[in-house]
């Protein structure tokens, strides 16, 4: 292509055509926006720079990047987290993934048990219930608001000891192994 920048060419998928390119000297370098009637980009650009519904929008806009580039409080007790492990180090179908701000232990792609802060998540399915929830430091599992019917939340008390964490931990694999796979 004889010339500068000017006469190279680039193929616009939306006209099916060649159109000239529009850029400075490098490819990766756009030309800078021109403001058009007096508003700039900046912030929103939906309205004038320096009135003041700018000024608030340009706010927000800096206080919402601000929150998201904040990592989120996915707090958990390692600890538990690591007892759990120790459990599952035999089974090979055991996966972990983290969820409900936890770390959930999968079998087969459905849950069994998690650790959500410093309790223990357990899986226990509709029928055990509300067995399960006379036991002590056992309580419904809702951290949305709505209980979900079959999960226990055990605070840290009801894990101390590994055989409690081992009853919890072995009635949630006898529901979920009952499971189809995902």
């Amino acid at each position: 292509m004889p010339g500068g920048s000017e006469d190279r060419e680039i193929w616009h998928k939306g006209a099916n055509k060649f159109k000239p390119l529009r850029r400075g000297i490098f490819p990766e370098e756009p030309e800078p926006q021109k403001p058009r009637n007096g508003r700039e980009k900046v912030g929103t650009g939906l309205w004038p720079r320096g009135t003041p519904r700018a000024i608030a929008a340009d706010l927000l806009l800096a206080q919402s990047r601000h929150e998201r580039s904040e990592p989120r409080d996915m707090s958990y007790d390692e600890d538990l987290a690591e007892r759990l492990r120790a459990i599952f180090r035999q089974r090979h179908d055991m996966a972990e993934r983290k969820m409900f701000g936890g770390l959930g232990f999968l079998l087969s792609g459905n849950m069994c048990v998690g650790v959500w802060k410093d309790s223990l998540i357990a899986r226990v399915g509709p029928d055990a219930y509300e067995e399960s929830l006379a036991l002590p430091h056992a309580r419904e599992f809702e951290i949305t608001g709505r209980p979900m019917r079959g999960w226990v939340l055990v605070e840290a008390e009801g894990v101390e000891t590994a055989e409690q964490l081992r009853r919890w931990v072995e009635q949630g694999l006898r529901f979920v192994e009952g499971l189809p796979g995902k």
